[in-house]
């Protein structure tokens, strides 16, 4: 099941983090990319910067650690051991 609402990227990532929304971690990342912008244009303005190869894919490693689901992103310590 899944619902769609019309928010401010800083509300969706505040609500991602508190729990309140069930985000993907692409999502987040995408969203916090975009944080700093104040509109559609510039938002716009800001992709057409960017070609198809300057935007790395978000490949998130999950694992079970102390029966816990742990993620991991690119960069991390410890991602590439994943």
């Amino acid at each position: 099941l899944s619902h769609s609402v019309w928010i401010n990227q800083i509300e969706a990532l505040e609500k991602a983090f508190k729990g309140e929304m069930h985000t993907r971690m692409p999502t987040i990342k995408n969203l916090q990319n975009c944080k700093d912008l104040n509109s559609c244009a510039e938002l716009l303005k800001y992709q057409h910067q960017f070609s198809s190869s300057d935007i790395p894919p978000i490949l998130p490693k999950f694992f079970k650690k102390d029966g816990r689901w742990q993620g991991l992103l690119p960069g991390d310590d410890g991602y590439e051991n994943q």
